[in-house]
């Protein structure tokens, strides 16, 4: 995507959508600020959904095109971004769930407060992809791996992984404990099948509920208990005592309101998923 030798922002930044090279010689207008900023274009540290590369859905690559092959290889890429690009190529993450990964209501959310810790620890942070989505279920997660999340496992990298929780959307769908268990191992199988780790977590309390209530406490038990058989590494929000009782009348120190966390709730939160992959 980026020409570092390049001397000018047009040739630095290429682009290649439909096989048809683009070059960006401003950044301004919706899909240059989209590169730049965010948006649906977003690379490095930003998220970014797959574009149409004549039906190829895969991890972008950083390199030219010869012969109309995409080189170079993942071996030689990694090469030049140590060399040419210098960053951090140990860890490449998504951190997938609902509005609490997203952080909505708060100044600061899970993967903002991730970066931070990463970046103190040594980690460039460039390659933590924010997945948050509003609304977002376990089955959501699902159909995104399978139609853009799964772009993001590029074999340059050390270690993929895919960071997760998500229950009481589900819950209030109405979504007994059974099928958002059998929803978390099948998405599970998607991202280790693809060779992402997968790092699960239980869902912090919510409308009130103490430790364990109803279909998410069901839930959260059965991944408590049953991870290693599933997940390569575990992070336990719900049976953090910061977090009970919950809601923002009993709580609000963590809560927002009967669900979302504030910039401290979500500081844990972060912290909680640091020490799953990275401690």
């Amino acid at each position: 995507m980026i020409d570092c030798n390049a001397l000018t922002l047009a040739t630095q930044t290429r682009l290649w959508l439909n096989m048809k090279p683009v070059t960006f010689d401003t950044q301004s207008g919706s899909v240059v600020t989209a590169l730049f900023n965010g948006g649906s274009l977003r690379i490095g540290n930003n998220t970014f959904e797959n574009q149409d590369m004549n039906g190829r859905i895969g991890p972008w690559h950083v390199g030219t095109r010869a012969n109309g092959l995409l080189l170079p290889p993942d071996r030689v890429r990694r090469g030049l971004m140590l060399s040419k690009c210098p960053k951090d190529l140990r860890l490449n993450l998504v951190m997938k769930g609902n509005s609490i990964m997203a952080g909505q209501g708060a100044t600061i959310s899970p993967p903002a407060a991730f970066k931070t810790l990463a970046t103190a620890a040594g980690f460039t942070a460039r390659d933590v992809h924010d997945r948050g989505k509003s609304g977002l279920k376990v089955i959501d997660a699902i159909n995104d791996w399978k139609s853009t999340d799964i772009g993001f496992v590029d074999g340059v990298y050390d270690r993929n992984a895919y960071a997760f929780f998500e229950v009481r959307n589900s819950s209030q769908a109405g979504e007994s404990s059974t099928t958002i268990i059998n929803q978390h191992l099948e998405l599970a199988r998607l991202v280790r099948g693809q060779g992402m780790q997968f790092i699960v977590g239980t869902a912090p309390p919510s409308d009130g509920d103490a430790f364990g209530q109803n279909t998410p406490g069901a839930v959260n038990a059965f991944i408590r208990s049953n991870w290693r058989t599933f997940a390569d590494g575990f992070f336990d929000l719900e049976i953090d005592p910061r977090f009970t009782p919950a809601g923002s009348v009993l709580n609000p120190t963590m809560y927002l309101d009967g669900v979302h966390l504030t910039d401290a709730g979500n500081a844990i939160v972060g912290q909680k998923i640091f020490s799953a992959i990275i401690t």
